[in-house]
């Protein structure tokens, strides 16, 4: 699934005011500290089932400036939670309304372009894969990692923070990621298995001292798996390889 370039999400920026497009809406997409707090919202759906998502339209269009518009959290689940008031006309209106009135903006550095577009494809749920790509080693990679619920059951959302993709390290390669578990309580146990055919290693551990007890790990030709028990919170994920890999990751919590 293509997603817009840094180039397309910096010229978004540039005509928005730094405010969420929604009409009379004041939240900021930085706030003061320097937090992306907004999102990239597609007025036409970004994949098949996404609310206004039209399947003549090609990938190209799909990520282009003009089926894009910025918008806070909030309001961004408003428009999709109700597409036949948002329609894509009605969208359009509101996008053309917001940019003529943020004319001449300045655009912002790559790494805030890098945070938007991370906080596009970094949404980590039980409804399906996600694919992180940006087509760079060091970064985040193009379709290197991969995660879904592996569970029959509705599970807690896990959430990619930060991606460090293929990283060469030592003669091998080095993916690191942070993840959120949306739980205020511990869960019993949360199982990690991570399929690529080069993996050789991975470490699951909570980014806080105490409160999670590590369980068993394992390897076997082209999979690794490990487990914490009574996790929550920030985590961090580190997965060994030979080679630069896309890493198939699949998470259950029991």
């Amino acid at each position: 699934m293509a997603e817009p370039s840094l180039a397309t999400i910096k010229r978004l920026f540039a005509v928005s005011g730094n405010k969420c497009a929604f009409p009379r809406c004041v939240q900021s997409l930085i706030d003061a500290n320097g937090t992306v707090t907004g999102e990239i919202c597609h007025i036409k759906g970004r994949k098949p089932n996404s609310p206004r998502y039209d399947a003549n339209q090609t990938e190209d269009e799909r990520r282009a400036f003009e089926n894009l518009i910025l918008m806070c959290p909030i309001h961004h689940k408003v428009i999709d939670d109700d597409p036949d008031s948002y329609t894509v006309e009605r969208l359009l209106e509101i996008k053309a309304r917001h940019e003529t009135q943020n004319m001449g903006g300045v655009e912002p550095n790559e790494d805030i372009a890098q945070r938007f577009l991370m906080k596009l494809v970094s949404n980590v749920a039980s409804s399906g894969p996600v694919i992180f790509s940006q087509n760079q080693q060091g970064g985040i990679t193009a379709q290197s990692v991969v995660i879904n619920n592996i569970s029959p059951f509705p599970q807690p959302s896990l959430r990619a923070t930060e991606v460090y993709a293929n990283k060469p390290s030592g003669g091998k390669f080095l993916t690191q990621i942070h993840l959120s578990l949306n739980t205020p309580f511990p869960v019993g146990n949360l199982y990690v298995g991570v399929r690529a055919k080069t993996v050789e290693e991975i470490e699951l551990a909570p980014m806080r001292v105490g409160g999670a007890i590590y369980g068993h790990t394992g390897r076997r030709d082209g999979y690794a798996f490990t487990n914490l028990q009574n996790a929550y919170g920030d985590l961090q994920l580190d997965i060994i390889s030979r080679e630069p890999e896309q890493f198939h990751i699949e998470y259950e919590i029991n």
